[in-house]
């Protein structure tokens, strides 16, 4: 949000860093960080009136919240639309946030809540956020031709019907932006082949070169690397 600096972990199940997060981080602790990387999000303009959507599944908020916020107090005549896709409402991040938002912002930030896993009276808001649900928001609530910028984050599958769709209803390509969290793809379980201990790597982290030495029962590079604290 606009004056703070904040980083969102969600627990995902089998997940190493976020489990570790989750069981390790207290308040009060002190930990280094690397500057943000990569080029997703929005420079606001004061002088601008833009008409914005956000398109979100689950963690895929964490950027988006930003993004409207600033976006909202640096522009005082834009709006922005939030699309946010999730389970049910109790699994919802930053969902008071959000409510926040909307209670400050009343007349300027449409959000629509679509939940796969909850009952609701409008089927426009039950299922998943795919090509079809938004083809069906642009037929009855949305004419996505009058935005300016489009912001999609979230499961990659989400992500690809998102903007697929976008361009079929009319929004062109260089206003879509999008931002992975990962790459689809199935994870090779061993990525190297070592048939005996001892074997060494080079490894380049942060500018300074750094010798890891392999075992055989490490699954990959990276798996070593991080067994002797790089």
């Amino acid at each position: 949000l606009p004056g703070e600096i904040s980083v969102a972990v969600k627990a995902i199940e089998g997940g190493r860093f976020s489990r570790y997060a989750r069981e390790h981080i207290r308040q009060g602790m002190t930990l280094e960080v690397m500057v943000p990387q990569g080029h997703f999000g929005y420079q606001p303009q004061a002088e601008r009136q833009g008409r914005y959507l956000a398109i979100a599944a689950g963690s895929g908020i964490t950027p988006m919240l930003a993004i409207i916020a600033t976006t909202l107090q640096t522009e005082p005549e834009s709006q922005f639309t939030l699309i946010y896709g999730n389970r049910t409402s109790q699994s919802m991040m930053f969902r008071q946030a959000l409510a926040d938002l909307k209670d400050k912002y009343p007349q300027r930030l449409q959000l629509l809540c679509i939940f796969s896993q909850e009952t609701l009276d409008s089927d426009l808001l039950h299922g998943r956020i795919d090509g079809e649900k938004l083809q069906s928001l642009g037929a009855s609530l949305i004419n996505f031709r009058l935005y300016d910028e489009a912001f999609i984050c979230g499961p990659a599958a989400m992500m690809d019907d998102a903007e697929t769709a976008l361009k079929a209803l009319g929004m062109p390509e260089k206003a879509i932006h999008l931002e992975r969290f990962n790459t689809p793809g199935t994870r090779v379980k061993r990525s190297v082949n070592v048939q005996s201990d001892g074997q060494k790597v080079t490894v380049r982290q942060d500018g300074r070169d750094r010798e890891i030495v392999l075992n055989a029962d490490d699954e990959s590079i990276l798996d070593a690397a991080l067994r002797q604290g790089a």
